[in-house]
């Protein structure tokens, strides 16, 4: 289970930032998908593996990055760039559009 568990864990450290703190993470995950309480626990725990379709769900409902958790587990840095359309733009417009 390694490395996955250490992506699996900093997911539910990132999901439990985003829960108001009168919400249960356990129920929230069980709710989400469709899911016993104690599978939702099991998850939580490291016990077993969130499946991709289960991370989806809960990053798409919590507005959580993939980047942002991977990112944190592999020593990696994340950036946003703007994509250069080359039809009738030039790089001095690019350079421009940037400040």
């Amino acid at each position: 289970m390694g490395e996955g568990i250490n992506v699996q864990k900093e997911f539910f450290q990132e999901l439990k930032t985003k829960l108001p703190s009168n919400l249960s993470m356990a129920n929230v995950v069980a709710d989400e998908l469709n899911i016993s309480i104690d599978s939702a626990y099991r998850r939580i725990r490291g016990e077993s593996d969130l499946s991709l379709k289960e991370f989806d769900i809960l990053a798409s409902k919590f507005s959580i990055s993939a980047d942002a958790v991977l990112s944190k587990t592999h020593n990696a840095v994340n950036f946003n760039y703007r994509r250069i359309n080359y039809d009738g733009y030039s790089f001095e417009s690019y350079f421009n559009s940037l400040t």
